[in-house]
């Protein structure tokens, strides 16, 4: 199955592990990278099924950590990673 990176989320992603890295280190930004990648082998698991957003019903979350959320909306043959959310932010400001 193919995984998509979406700008926003390539773009987020980034940021991430660059505020991780000027702020805590690499370990801490190598420790994020295996959360990240955990979660996107969740993802690619058809058995594991996860929340759906009620405002785009086509649209999962998963956890990534306890911070971040990852959305992504799953086809037949692909995923496509949407957006990395940080859970300390306003709800107002996830846009799909």
């Amino acid at each position: 199955m193919e995984v998509i990176w979406s700008p926003r989320a390539s773009a987020e992603f980034a940021a991430q592990v660059r505020y991780l890295e000027q702020r805590f280190g690499p370990r801490q930004s190598t420790r994020y990278l295996h959360e990240v990648l955990a979660a996107i082998e969740k993802v690619l698991n058809p058995l594991m099924d996860f929340q759906l957003v009620r405002e785009q019903p086509e649209t999962r979350c998963c956890p990534v950590n306890k911070q971040v959320k990852l959305y992504y909306r799953p086809g037949t043959d692909s995923v496509e990673l949407v957006t990395f959310f940080d859970t300390r932010q306003s709800p107002d400001k996830l846009q799909l």
